[in-house]
């Protein structure tokens, strides 16, 4: 069952989720279903927002171990990816359960916006380098106005 709560998250109604949260409406989301996953997933910035006033964490993670960040860039949320970056740039190195960073769920996905959006000058990029049976995680900084062929 869905909880009215959860219901005006996901469909972005920040007067209502305010009224919901000041009046202390139960959520029936499952306990690592948090409130600040869905509106990260779905890209909800004033949402996001609001949450973080009422008390959300941005470094509560899912069960596979996904902060909102991971949600987020996952999705593609650029505006939603800064800022969650501008309040905790700590964020961007967060491992989830599968070692995957944020940019890296962004970029595997097709947001190279995102990637390339983060300082105009120095992007944060997370190689996975298959050397099996493990992966390898290599953080990187490139000046992205040079041009980087990796094979």
């Amino acid at each position: 069952m869905t909880s009215a709560l959860k219901a005006a998250i996901e469909a972005g109604h920040v007067d209502m989720t305010t009224l919901l949260l000041r009046s202390g409406a139960p959520d029936s989301g499952g306990e690592n279903e948090k409130r600040i996953h869905i509106a990260s997933g779905i890209g909800h910035k004033e949402i996001v927002s609001l949450l973080l006033q009422f008390g959300a964490s941005l470094t509560s993670r899912t069960d596979s171990g996904n902060t909102a960040l991971h949600l987020a860039s996952e999705a593609g949320h650029l505006s939603l990816v800064k800022y969650l970056v501008e309040l905790q740039r700590d964020g961007l190195y967060s491992l989830s359960c599968e070692d995957e960073t944020p940019l890296y769920l962004g970029a595997r996905n097709g947001r190279d916006y995102l990637v390339t959006n983060f300082d105009q000058t120095a992007a944060i990029l997370t190689l996975h380098l298959s050397i099996a049976p493990r992966v390898f995680m290599l953080p990187v900084k490139m000046d992205i106005t040079q041009q980087w062929n990796i094979y």
